[in-house]
């Protein structure tokens, strides 16, 4: 398939000193994903550029505000927004990818297959459940992200105990949600330490930093 990488997610791969390796493997990815979002509907996109310029963009420009870090984890992967793009980008840095639904991890998997990732292991379990001592030594010392909120309500009732000390976890949040209730955030003895606009042209692209309280 002859598909060019769009113009403003190629300055961020160049904005982000992505390899040349890296901007390949995105693109393979963009290319596979769309073969699969034709048979089993993972993302909303209808075409290879939609997914580029509606995820891959979006999970690169989140990117440019995250720390350095050894490893991450990213809860509610999905299709692999942002965290297979990370690892992409970041072939020196453990992902650590998070995800319930069984025909978006079997799609990770294959992708991680197809693009000979190494750095990258896919739970296919619910964050609620992902407590044993497999993961322990991850999320309490490295950041965690996410991108879906699902279910917003019981989100940080789940997701709690990924934040440490030095181990907070990034939400990707598009709009004020119910998920940054003060008294929610106050029950699980967390609070909101910083919110950064990661996208210029859109005011309520918000990447939320949760620290404990």
């Amino acid at each position: 398939m002859d598909f060019i990488i769009p113009a403003v997610v190629q300055t961020e791969l160049t904005a982000l000193s992505a390899s040349e390796a890296a901007v390949s493997k995105i693109k393979d990815f963009c290319i596979l994903l769309d073969k699969w979002n034709q048979k089993v509907n993972l993302t909303g996109s209808k075409s290879v550029d939609e997914i580029a310029l509606n995820h891959v963009h979006d999970s690169l420009l989140a990117a440019k505000c995250l720390p350095q870090s050894e490893a991450f984890i990213d809860v509610g992967s999905g299709a692999g927004f942002p965290g297979l793009i990370l690892a992409m980008i970041w072939p020196d840095r453990e992902a650590h990818l998070i995800e319930p639904k069984e025909k978006s991890a079997i799609f990770l998997k294959e992708a991680i297959k197809t693009l000979s990732l190494t750095n990258v292991t896919v739970y296919i379990r619910a964050i609620e459940e992902l407590q044993g001592e497999e993961i322990v030594p991850i999320y309490q010392e490295y950041f965690s992200i996410s991108r879906a909120f699902s279910p917003a309500k019981k989100f940080f009732g789940y997701c709690h105990y990924l934040v440490h000390e030095d181990a907070p976890l990034f939400l990707m949040s598009g709009e004020e949600s119910e998920l940054l209730d003060p008294q929610v955030l106050e029950k699980n003895k967390l609070t909101v330490f910083k919110s950064t606009n990661y996208d210029l042209s859109k005011p309520k692209k918000t990447l939320v930093e949760i620290r404990q309280a």
